[in-house]
C-alpha cells in the first residue's frame, strides 16, 4: 500500500515552477512559429499594392516611424479593399442637393432634399407597413431613468437596418428634440464626433445640411457625413428626418472617407412614465442604417457590442443638457433651428399614413376632462341630498348653491 500510495501521489502532485515555465515557453514558441509561417505564406502571396507600399517604406531608411506608418498604410488599404470586395451594387446611390444658395431666400422650400415622401416613409416604418422583413430583437436594457429596446433586420436593398426605442424619464419632447439637433453640445457627450459644421439652412422650414466627421479605429479612415435634416410636428410629436446627401460646397476627398448611404430618422413623443407618474417621459423611436464601408457581419458585430455603451452616453448627456437649459444660456444656432418645424394638419397627417397619435389623444382627453370626476361627484351628491331634504325651497336652493360652488372648483382642478 505504501508503494502504490507513493505512485498515486507522484501522479497527482502539483507541477514544479520549472515545469510550468517550460510548458508556457513551449506554447509561446508554437504560437510564434505559427505566426511566422502565416507571415511567410502571406508575404509570398501578397498583392501588388502591398509590394508598392513596401518599396516606399524602404526609401525611408527603415526608421521606426516609417515602419509604423507602413503598418498603418497596409491596414488602411486592407480596410479599403474589404469594402470594395463586399460592397453590393446599388448602395452608391446618393440624393442630389440643389446647387443654388438657400440662405434666407424665399425659394428655399423648392430646393429641399427632404420632402413629404420622406415623412411618409418614416410613418410607414412606424406603423410597420413598409413591407420590410420582421424585426429581430437584439437588446432590452434599462436604468433607473431610461429604458432601451433594439431590433434589427437584414435587407436586400440596404445595409442592416436597426430600430431602437429609448424612453427618458422626466424629459419633455421639446428638450429631447433640441438635444439631438444641437451639434455644438453633441461634441461634449459624443466622443466619436470629431467635428460638425452647418453648410446650408432654410429659416422658413428649419431644413439644414450639416457636415459631420466621425472618428474610426486607427486602421480605418475617419468617416465624413453630409447630412440633410428636417423636423415635422404634429401636436406634441416630432418627426425628425436625417439622411445622407451630396453638396456642391464639399468635394469628395480620400480622407476622411465619405459615407454616401446614411439614414437615421426618429419620432419623439410624450409617453407614460414607467414609474407610473403619468405622461412625464419622452420616447424616441429611431430607424437607422448606413454603409460605413465595413464588411457586413463585422459591422453587425460591432453595432451589437457597442450599442448599449453608446446609449448609456445619451442618458447623462441629456441630463446635463437639461441643466444647461435651466441656466438659460444662449441656445446654439442648431438648437434654434430645431425649433423651426413644419406643422402637419390633421387631414394631411391621416393621408400620409398615420392615425392621430394615441398618446396625444390621451393628453387632449385629460385636458378636456380635467376636474370632471370631482364635479360630477359633487353634483350627484347634492341632488341626492336635495331629494332627501323636506320639501321646501330654502333647503334645495342651499344645497344646489353649494354644488355649483364646488363644481366651479372642480373645473379649476
Amino acid at each position: 500500500m505504501g508503494q502504490s500510495g507513493d505512485a498515486i501521489h507522484s501522479v497527482l502532485r502539483k507541477p514544479t515552477v520549472i515545469e510550468l515555465l517550460l510548458g508556457i515557453f513551449i506554447r509561446v514558441l508554437l504560437l510564434c512559429l505559427s505566426v511566422a509561417v502565416g507571415l511567410i505564406i502571406g508575404w509570398a502571396w501578397r498583392p501588388s499594392w502591398v509590394a508598392s507600399i513596401a518599396e516606399q517604406s524602404r526609401a525611408n531608411n527603415g526608421s521606426r516611424s516609417s515602419a509604423l506608418g507602413w503598418v498603418q498604410r497596409v491596414l488602411g488599404r486592407v480596410c479599403e479593399k474589404a469594402n470594395v470586395y463586399w460592397r453590393r451594387p446599388g448602395l452608391e446611390h446618393q440624393e442630389p442637393f440643389g446647387t443654388s444658395d438657400i440662405g434666407t431666400s424665399e425659394k428655399c422650400e423648392d430646393k429641399l432634399a427632404i420632402t413629404e415622401e420622406d415623412l411618409r416613409a418614416l410613418m410607414s416604418m412606424l406603423e410597420e407597413e413598409d413591407g420590410g422583413a420582421l424585426w429581430q430583437p437584439m437588446m432590452d436594457k434599462s436604468t433607473q431613468s431610461m429604458s432601451c429596446q433594439a431590433w434589427r433586420r437584414d435587407s436586400q436593398e440596404r445595409p442592416t437596418e436597426y430600430r431602437q426605442r429609448t424612453v427618458f424619464e422626466n424629459v419633455t419632447p421639446q428638450l429631447t428634440r433640441d438635444f439631438f439637433w444641437d451639434d455644438e453640445f453633441r461634441m461634449e457627450w459624443d466622443d466619436m464626433l470629431r467635428s460638425a459644421r452647418t453648410l446650408e439652412e432654410c429659416p422658413r422650414t428649419g431644413f439644414m445640411v450639416v457636415q459631420w466627421v466621425r472618428k474610426f479605429p486607427f486602421f480605418c479612415k475617419d468617416r465624413e457625413y453630409i447630412i440633410a435634416r428636417r423636423i415635422w410636428q404634429h401636436r406634441n410629436s416630432f418627426y425628425c428626418i436625417t439622411k445622407g446627401v451630396d453638396h456642391p460646397s464639399v468635394h469628395r476627398k480620400g480622407t476622411p472617407r465619405r459615407v454616401d448611404t446614411f439614414y437615421s430618422s426618429f419620432r419623439i413623443r410624450q409617453v407614460e412614465s414607467l414609474k407610473g407618474n403619468g405622461l412625464t417621459a419622452s420616447e424616441v423611436m429611431l430607424f437607422h442604417y448606413e454603409d460605413m464601408g465595413i464588411q457586413k457581419d463585422i459591422a453587425k458585430l460591432g453595432v451589437r457590442q457597442g450599442m448599449w455603451g453608446y446609449v448609456t452616453k445619451l442618458e447623462p448627456g441629456i441630463r446635463k443638457y437639461m441643466e444647461v437649459r435651466k441656466s438659460k444660456q444662449q441656445l446654439s444656432k442648431s438648437a434654434l433651428m430645431a425649433q423651426i418645424t413644419t406643422q402637419i394638419p390633421d387631414p394631411i397627417f391621416v393621408k400620409v399614413g398615420c392615425n392621430w397619435d394615441e398618446n396625444e389623444a390621451k393628453i387632449s382627453e385629460q385636458k378636456k376632462r380635467s376636474g370632471d370626476p370631482l364635479k360630477w361627484v359633487v353634483l350627484i351628491g347634492a341632488v341626492a341630498l336635495a331629494c332627501g331634504v323636506e320639501k321646501g325651497g330654502v333647503g334645495k336652493f342651499f344645497l344646489v348653491g353649494i354644488a355649483r360652488r364646488f363644481g366651479k372648483i372642480g373645473k379649476r382642478l
